[in-house]
């Protein structure tokens, strides 16, 4: 039995700082100051600051795991779900139907409000991520203030500032991190990561390759690894402002000139998928990830029928947090077999610093 590790851009936004949220979203406007301004601009009568996004959680247990407070598991009672804040959702539909959504606004905004994640967006001043300002742009393509084109510009420059100048690197990290972060991923048997940056690759054997999800500086194609690193034009990087919207990227396809007897090949990503869902893999560590808008890998991780425990390195302050448990429960879809613990990422910073 193996034991795999997911890693996220909250691993690599803490050693190297460009690649914070901040940082590139800097970026991005001066790249693109006009662009981000209308976004921005369209979205500001969403923000309605509440105390809670979700409302209180109902039902006790889930998958089989214990309940509130210590409480005993319900067999076969899964949570209902946590509901989002009636107040934010009615001020969503509502602004949507000023701006021209009129009698689709529910349907808009359990797509992207809801299910894309956008409703956490109305929380903050400011756009907050390049993913969600893809979202965003999306969201108002459908009433034609933004085009096809408008997309990307934004994925065009969005390349550009993960690849960082080429600063992606392990050697791009202080000196001192980089024998605990060797000797911290040593112990894995999978290293999965939805990151593009090459600092997992640098540290690591040849033998254990990192396998990247959404591509990444890598991968020339979605069938081709190489071992240069390319520049932002020539690399294939995954964007998308949904899980569907992914896949439909990652999925291989027909090639040219066709051959017979036909064959229509796997990607490289779809591979990868197919391992995590596959491998005898019985715990699986999640570090710098959040699940969101990443249903296939949510959903490969717990269609392993092998995987018995899942560590997912969280807040110290929310690691009694059952509305975070919930949730993740929720997200992953996590079944009575598998165990979910949660534990505070100051165990693996403390290890790397």
């Amino acid at each position: 039995m193996s034991i795999a590790l997911l890693v996220g851009n909250g691993l690599t936004s803490n050693l190297i700082e460009e690649y914070s949220n901040v940082n590139m979203l800097k970026r991005m406007k001066g790249e693109s100051p006009e662009l981000f301004k209308k976004a921005e601009d369209l979205f500001a009568p969403f923000r309605l600051p509440v105390s809670s996004i979700r409302l209180t959680a109902t039902g006790w247990g889930y998958a089989g795991d214990g309940g509130f407070a210590g409480a005993p598991a319900l067999a076969s009672s899964p949570i209902s779900g946590l509901p989002y804040n009636e107040e934010i959702i009615t001020h969503i539909e509502n602004t949507l139907a000023s701006v021209e959504f009129k009698d689709n606004c529910k349907q808009i905004s359990e797509e992207y409000f809801q299910r894309y994640g956008l409703v956490y967006e109305t929380q903050q001043r400011e756009i907050s991520s390049i993913e969600n300002l893809l979202k965003i742009v999306s969201l108002f393509e459908k009433v034609g203030k933004f085009s096809e084109v408008d997309e990307q510009i934004i994925v065009s420059i969005a390349n550009i500032i993960y690849f960082n100048d080429g600063y992606n690197r392990l050697f791009n990290v202080n000196e001192t991190f980089h024998a605990p972060i060797k000797l911290w991923l040593s112990q894995y048997d999978f290293i999965f990561t939805t990151n593009y940056d090459c600092l997992l690759d640098d540290a690591c054997d040849y033998s254990k390759k990192v396998m990247h999800l959404h591509g990444g500086f890598y991968y020339k194609d979605k069938y081709t690894r190489v071992e240069s690193l390319l520049a932002p034009d020539d690399a294939c990087l995954i964007w998308g402002i949904s899980s569907d919207d992914k896949i439909s990227q990652m999925e291989g396809g027909m090639t040219f000139p066709m051959q017979w007897p036909l064959e229509i090949p796997i990607s490289l990503f779809e591979h990868y998928l197919d391992i995590l869902k596959t491998a005898d893999i019985h715990r699986i560590d999640i570090f710098g990830y959040s699940g969101e808008n990443d249903h296939h890998i949510n959903h490969a991780i717990t269609s392993n029928k092998f995987l018995q425990t899942i560590t997912y390195y969280c807040n110290p302050k929310d690691v009694y947090s059952e509305v975070l448990r919930f949730d993740l429960a929720d997200k992953l879809k996590i079944k009575s077999s598998q165990k979910l613990n949660l534990s505070s990422w100051d165990e693996i910073w403390s290890h790397l610093k």
